[in-house]
């Protein structure tokens, strides 16, 4: 037969394991909410880099489209001028071509 003593020792050592149990439960959990926290935070984060990813991705892309448009422009201008300067040059006397019975043409 337990004495009473024995009973109570038995249950203060059951009570203690009980407390132990809920305890690693508690800290598992808090853990557990910190690490889903934790995941959570970086969703947001990972949303705001694509977010600032795609506004810098069309922000070049509009600068880049801006900076060939103004080249075009430029490369434009300066086959404009050299054709102007070409159509000039055929108005020299010199660069005519020889008209029949000129008699500057004849040889």
């Amino acid at each position: 037969m337990r004495s009473a003593r024995g009973d109570a020792e038995t249950g203060e050592a059951v009570e203690k394991e009980l407390d132990a149990f809920i305890e690693r439960r508690a800290r598992d959990a808090r853990e557990a909410g910190k690490a889903g926290k934790d995941a959570a935070i970086e969703e947001v984060w990972k949303a705001s880099e694509r977010r600032d990813t795609e506004r810098r991705r069309r922000r070049n892309a509009a600068l880049w489209y801006e900076f060939h448009m103004r080249l075009a422009d430029a490369h434009a201008t300066v086959s404009r001028d050299h054709e102007r300067k070409a159509l000039a040059l055929l108005e020299e006397p010199a660069l005519r071509p020889p008209s029949f019975g000129d008699p500057m043409s004849a040889g």
